[in-house]
This record gives structure tokens, sequence and C-alpha cells, in this order.
């Protein structure tokens, strides 16, 4: 006598189950859930309670820590460009040196963007 393990077992998925499990049902729910979170946040003219957290930020991009964190940057990315060449840590590095550099600025339009009324 033998022992057959040559069953087909066929699991059906319903059709809710298959769309839940798609990459592109997720897609569409994360991009519902940003706009159900996001789309009455409006930035306004008014600093209301993000005015003490931009002059920190804008203090400190423009003061002694930016300024220490863009010297950094700039010395990782000399550091991985030349000394240990790494490619990717030489461009990541680059890249947070000019965010750094510019941080005051980017900082500025995202928080005085505005949807006209």
């Amino acid at each position: 006598m033998e022992l057959s393990l040559n069953e087909t077992v066929v699991d059906v998925k319903s059709q809710t189950q298959s769309l839940i499990e798609s990459k592109t049902a997720k897609v569409v729910l994360f991009v519902v859930l940003a706009f159900a979170f996001c789309g009455l946040s409006y930035a306004g003219s008014d600093d209301g309670a993000l005015g003490d957290i931009w002059a920190y930020m804008s203090e400190s991009l423009t003061g002694a820590p930016g300024k220490i964190m863009a010297a950094a940057m700039l010395f990782s990315s000399v550091y991985f460009s030349i000394v240990k060449p790494n490619p990717g840590m030489a461009l990541i590095s680059a890249f947070m040196m000019l965010v750094m550099a510019n941080g005051e600025k980017i900082i500025s339009t995202f928080m005085d963007a505005g949807v006209p009324l």
C-alpha cells in the first residue's frame, strides 16, 4: 500500500480577497487615506500653532547648528568620494549638504504654501 500526497488542493480565493491582496488596491487605499487625512489641512497666512516650530527650525538651519551639519555633510561627501569610494553615500551626503544649505528656503516655501480661497 502506498501513501500518495499528490492530492490537488485548489485554493479558491474570493474576488474580494484577491482585490485586497493586490498591490493596486493598496496604492489606491493609500492615496484615498492621504486625501482624507490631508485634504482639510490648508496652509494659511497666520502662524497659528506652527509659528514657534517655524521660528525654531529657521533659527536652527541658519544658525550654527545648520552650518555645522552642512560642513559635516561636505566632509562626509569628500570622504565617501575620495578616501573610501562609495558613490551612493557620496551622492546622499552631497544632497543632504544642499538641503541643509537651502533648508530655510525649502521650509519657508512649504510653510507659505496656500490654497487661494
